[in-house]
């Protein structure tokens, strides 16, 4: 069950990773390696705390 959730959670990620990027990428074209980079880690370390925040963490996170 563990590992499902860790599934899961890299899953819903990704997918938002990938989401918000494509998004950036329509409203701003050409917007570089770089930029992108830091985009990717920024959504990346946020998640954690803004699931946190909303109350759908897993129990383990708490």
């Amino acid at each position: 069950m563990a590992k499902l959730m860790f599934t899961r959670r890299c899953l819903v990620m990704l997918a938002l990773v990938f989401g918000t990027l494509t998004a950036v990428r329509t409203v701003a074209s050409d917007i570089g390696f770089w930029f992108e980079f830091v985009f990717v880690l920024v959504v990346a370390l946020a998640y954690r705390p803004v699931v946190v925040y909303l109350g759908v963490a897993p129990s383990a996170w708490e």
